[in-house]
């Protein structure tokens, strides 16, 4: 009887111990992983664990008008202020965004089908540079939205301030101008650059004959630059310009006719003073 007790014993012994060895090799009943844990030991899937070491962070960028980010995804999905705007394999943008405050974020899709988004970056899109014309000594511009001031540069350096849009030069030279923001990080972006010189004729003389204008030559000009009540619309390397089939383009945007002026635009880029007006429409030529 004694015999029989110890050899129950042993045999129970025996049953706990595989017991205990068969939870050891799975603890987790009915798991198909076994011992391992797919998760890792934090408990994040291997993107996770990724993202989370910095290996997949996304960084937004701003600079010269093109948004750009890094990364080593497949695709990239860019927000402008909370909307998509872009998907694409690139890892650059050159967006068609107005001036002001924007926020930029980017989503990033990787191969194994992780997603990471960026963090959202705030950019100042800057205002586009004036448009200066000169009529005599006169220089003008259209006054920018939001602007406080404007700064005239006299060959590209500070020559004075200003708050209204438009400046008598008293003084030959080569002057340009930028608009000056509340916030600078909007400021700092030249205008073209006129030249004013009351020696020498830079303004050419200019005359209508039916849909025709001629103009005068102005020495060393590379080619005439053609406004539309002061907006450029053609550039031309002659004398004389038709403006029949240019106005027929714009026509719905001037039915009452437009005023033609004329400009010349030197090898350098710069431009002189602007010539007298002419008036045409179709109904009076």
């Amino acid at each position: 009887m004694m015999n029989l007790l110890k050899i129950s014993t042993l045999v129970f012994a025996s049953l706990l111990i595989l017991t205990a060895i068969g939870c050891g090799a799975n603890p987790r009943k009915g798991s198909p992983y076994g011992t391992e844990n797919p998760f890792g030991a934090s408990g994040r899937s291997d993107s996770e664990n990724l993202s989370a070491s910095g290996e997949r962070d996304i960084t937004v960028t701003y600079e010269n008008g093109v948004i750009a980010w890094s990364g080593g995804a497949v695709s990239y999905l860019l927000y402008v202020d909370g909307t998509p705007v872009c998907k694409t394999e690139d890892r650059s943008f050159t967006p068609d965004i107005s001036a002001g405050f924007h926020e930029l974020k980017v989503t990033a899709y990787f191969a194994d089908g992780a997603e990471v988004d960026s963090p959202v970056t705030e950019i100042a899109v800057p205002y586009p540079p004036l448009e200066v014309f000169l009529y005599g000594g006169e220089l003008s511009w259209t006054a920018q939205k939001d602007a406080i001031g404007y700064i005239i540069y006299k060959e590209g350096a500070f020559f004075t301030q200003i708050t209204g849009n438009s400046y008598i030069c008293t003084e030959n030279g080569t002057y340009s101008v930028s608009a000056v923001f509340g916030d600078e990080r909007f400021n700092g972006r030249l205008s073209n650059t006129v030249i004013v010189n009351g020696d020498s004729p830079v303004s050419p003389i200019l005359k209508i004959n039916g849909s025709v204008i001629e103009w005068s030559e102005v020495n060393g000009a590379e080619n005439y630059r053609i406004f539309f009540n002061g907006k450029a619309v053609a550039v031309c390397g002659g004398l004389f310009f038709d403006l029949y089939d240019e106005y027929a383009i714009r026509a719905a945007d001037y039915p009452e006719g437009v005023l033609v002026t004329v400009c010349a635009v030197f090898e350098d880029g710069t431009v002189g003073s602007v010539s007298n007006a002419v008036f045409y429409a179709y109904e009076y030529n």
